[in-house]
């Protein structure tokens, strides 16, 4: 195990959030003006899945130094898993709202 531990994985997974976030959020301005609305608002395309898929280029297109690979597998199995657990969560508490206040 490398000095820095899971940091330098982390970082670079943050960074392929950040540029895929930013890329969603480029697209989803683009569609929007292409289709005649205001390109001010929210995008349509979500970062989400588009981090996600430049990760999986990323990761086939290139070389992952050794010093990422522990700090990449930390962020693939505890992070974004707790992410999604933590979006199933309010889902289903936001329906669970709306059945308490309609039944």
């Amino acid at each position: 195990m490398d000095k820095y531990g899971v940091v330098p994985g982390i970082a670079a997974s943050f960074a392929v959030m950040q540029m895929g976030f930013f890329t969603a959020d480029q697209l989803g301005k683009g569609v929007l003006m292409i289709q005649g609305l205001d390109p001010t608002g929210s995008s349509p395309i979500s970062g989400i899945p588009v981090a996600i898929m430049l990760g999986a280029a990323i990761k086939s297109f290139t070389i992952i130094p050794k010093e990422f690979e522990l700090g990449i597998k930390f962020s693939t199995t505890h992070i974004l898993r707790t992410g999604i657990v933590c979006v199933g969560a309010k889902l289903s508490a936001a329906e669970m709202i709306s059945l308490g206040a309609a039944g």
